[in-house]
């Protein structure tokens, strides 16, 4: 322990004129404490030390007491509800604990707030502080509530200053199908000392108590610890009813806590009917003649005791027996909700150049009392003896600005193709009223590919028609056979205003019968 001697001046002060130490002997506690706080205040927050305390009866010689440094931790960042804290006692040099008795819950200070489950011995403690409402909270140690083996009283520890939320339980929505459980979740997202109860209530809403649900207002405990969840269920009724979904809310009551805890709002409980009709999507397809083309027919909702589905086939342009052979092979359905079958229609092969051809399928169901909802779909035969072709789509823009082209090749070359514009005036003019762009384009060959080029429009002041040009295509690049007859066609669309109007005079034609006199009328206007 340092003496007075020892002291650097710049260290420690010793001033306790407002306490009277005399022989060491107090009158009890309380006074021995009141004058441990003054010795407390004088060793800790003066700066300026002296070499005797005669005040105080210490000889120059004798050692002065380490006061206990106390270190108050606050939680960071600031939770929601109830916090912990954590307090010690340290010697002057904060290299080890120092153990202390005497320090109780009541010892710390809290503004706006309680104190409880505190715990601890020696050099360390715990305390959870319980928040009066939202807003600052204030917790600190004040000194000379704890005295270390020598009977030195603590200095005060730093203040936690906290602003606080109150901590609330939310519900989430929830939903189920009617005749299952609907599961609701609700969420504590903050402590709460020695827990609390929440109570479900049910109110408004499309759904019936008792008729389309039953009530479950069993309490949930929670322990309080902070994102805890508790779940509960609620119980839906099975009906035959074709109707919409419905809805019911569920609120709540929160009992078994002096806190302050807040109830968020009202969760949603949606009841989805299960009594919709059920349907069968069929799917469009295509194939190359020659090829099977391959249906999918998809059941969206379960039906009891399954079904049968019998495809049936109407011409378009394609021609059953000639162009596809019909597959009326009934399908076999189990009657799971999302289920799935397929079934394939062969085509025939033939050497006529002819356009894609199509036909229609329906369906047909039975093996169930249930009603079901049908669809059709379309199947396309692509034909693939006509040659592959580009084609080119007419395209205009503003003077000023330029026009998108665009080019398509309508079946797949194999080892792709380029292309390359040609352009021909009409009304107007390279140079003038266009730029041409004979860039090629390159095509990768696939059926159905896309590609565009940019032609540019310059600016001009003239008021006048709108004009055009055509866009012809050249292909090169590969070895087959690929038709390139169609054209497109440019306009250009004039953003002038047109040339004023000049006056004029004009005169009519007359006519008399020999012997009378010709009158000729003369007019000046505008054309």
């Amino acid at each position: 322990m340092p003496k007075l001697t020892d002291l650097d001046l710049n260290t420690y002060s010793a001033s306790a004129s407002d306490a009277s130490r005399g022989d060491r002997t107090f009158g009890g506690r309380d006074e021995r404490r009141r004058f441990r706080r003054a010795w407390t205040a004088a060793l800790v927050r003066t700066a300026v030390a002296v070499a005797t305390v005669p005040s105080v009866g210490l000889a120059a010689d004798e050692p002065i007491p380490e006061v206990p440094l106390t270190r108050l931790v606050c939680p960071s960042p600031v939770p929601k509800g109830a916090f912990e804290v954590e307090i010690s006692f340290w010697n002057h040099l904060l290299t080890e604990l120092k153990p202390v008795t005497g320090f109780e819950a009541q010892d710390i200070d809290v503004v706006s707030g309680s104190v409880s489950k505190f715990s601890g011995s020696g050099g360390k403690y715990k305390a959870w502080i319980t928040p009066a409402v939202s807003g600052t909270t204030i917790v600190e140690v004040p000194g000379g509530v704890a005295e270390d083996s020598d009977g030195t009283v603590n200095g005060p520890s730093d203040s936690c200053i906290l602003t606080v939320q109150t901590v609330a339980v939310t519900i989430a929505d929830a939903w189920a199908s009617e005749g299952d459980d609907i599961s609701f979740t609700a969420t504590l997202d903050g402590a709460v000392v020695d827990g609390l109860k929440v109570t479900p209530s049910f109110t408004g809403g499309t759904a019936t108590k008792a008729v389309d649900y039953t009530e479950n207002t069993a309490a949930l405990t929670f322990t309080g610890t902070k994102d805890e969840t508790q779940t509960f269920t609620v119980a839906t009724i099975e009906d035959t009813d074709d109707e919409g979904n419905e809805a019911f809310f569920v609120g709540m009551a929160i009992s078994g806590t002096s806190a302050t805890v807040g109830a968020g709002p009202t969760a949603k409980g949606t009841i989805l009917d299960d009594d919709d009709t059920p349907a069968l999507a069929l799917a469009d397809a295509s194939a190359s003649e020659g090829d099977s083309l391959t249906f999918t027919v998809t059941l969206d909702d379960a039906v009891p005791g399954g079904l049968t589905v019998t495809p049936s086939f109407t011409d378009v342009t394609a021609t059953a027996g000639a162009d596809y052979t019909r597959n009326t092979t009934a399908l076999t359905f189990a009657g799971t909700a999302g289920e799935t079958s397929t079934f394939t229609v062969a085509t025939t092969e033939d050497a006529d150049v002819e356009a894609d051809e199509t036909f229609t399928v329906g369906l047909t169901v039975s093996g169930t009392s249930e009603a079901v909802d049908t669809s059709t779909a379309t199947g396309t035969i692509l034909d693939d003896e006509r040659l592959p072709a580009v084609t080119i789509d007419d395209a205009n823009g503003s003077e000023g600005g330029a026009m998108t082209v665009t080019v398509t090749l309508d079946k797949a070359v194999s080892g792709g193709l380029t292309v390359t514009p040609g352009f021909t005036d009409v009304t107007a003019t390279a140079g003038t009223d266009y730029t041409r762009n004979t860039t090629a384009l390159t095509f990768a060959g696939t059926r159905g590919e896309e590609q565009t080029l940019k032609v540019l429009i310059p600016d001009d002041s003239d008021g006048e028609e709108d004009e055009t040009f055509t866009v012809s295509l050249t292909v090169s690049g590969t070895t087959e056979t690929v038709t390139a007859t169609d054209t497109g066609t440019g306009t250009i669309f004039d953003d002038d205003a047109p040339a004023p109007l000049m006056p004029a005079v004009t005169i009519a034609d007359s006519s008399a019968a020999e012997g009378e006199a010709l009158t000729f009328t003369v007019t000046l206007g505008y054309p």
